[in-house]
């Protein structure tokens, strides 16, 4: 009969409002989580050492090795406010402009909170934008604004997140925040 080899998959499960309690993490480290992930992203600096305490005291209850990961948010580039209604429908093919300067877009053109997001793109850039499901391909580049045509439709609101694949590096890996997260996660 032949030997399996051991297992070397690991369960993460994400700390949040819903696992959050004592009792839901025990439960969660009886069923098999090895890892409690937190997500820097969405709590405080100062949060985080109660949940780091939480996870461990919930370990030691149940006998069981529990890592933590901190997931640290990074830099993140963001549309801006839109006129009401706040969302607009961006169809395939539509040209749209990316202002680099605080305003309230529309479906003609939107804002950006990175004043620095054209000297980060060149004409074919891919621009995407709500984790991806809206794609925009740059046509021009001018000091104010980043000239796009739509590749992919759909609704956008406001505050998402805006990602450049193949942009030349113009924001630092780790930002501010992160440091913070990280020197208390590290104690």
């Amino acid at each position: 009969m032949p030997i399996s080899p051991p297992n070397k998959t690991n369960i993460i499960a994400t700390i949040g409002p819903a696992c959050g309690k004592a009792s839901v993490l025990k439960r969660l480290m009886r069923e098999g989580v090895d890892i409690v992930r937190i997500n820097a992203s969405h709590i405080e600096t100062k949060q985080l050492p109660g949940y780091v305490r939480l996870i461990r005291q919930c370990a030691r209850a149940v006998r069981k090795p529990v890592s933590v990961l901190v997931d640290l948010q990074g830099p993140r580039i963001r549309t801006g406010p839109l006129k009401h209604p706040k969302i607009v429908r961006l169809s395939r093919g539509q040209k749209i402009a990316i202002h680099m300067h605080r305003k309230i877009g529309d479906a003609a053109y939107l804002t950006t909170d990175d004043p620095r997001l054209n000297s980060a793109v060149h004409k074919g850039t891919r621009i995407f934008i709500d984790n991806g499901l809206i794609e925009l391909e740059v046509l021009s580049i001018s000091k104010n604004a980043i000239r796009c045509r739509v590749v992919t439709s759909g609704y956008l609101g406001e505050n998402k997140g805006i990602i450049i694949p193949d942009a030349k590096r113009h924001l630092p890996s780790l930002t501010t925040n992160d440091r913070r997260h990280l020197k208390v996660a590290l104690r």
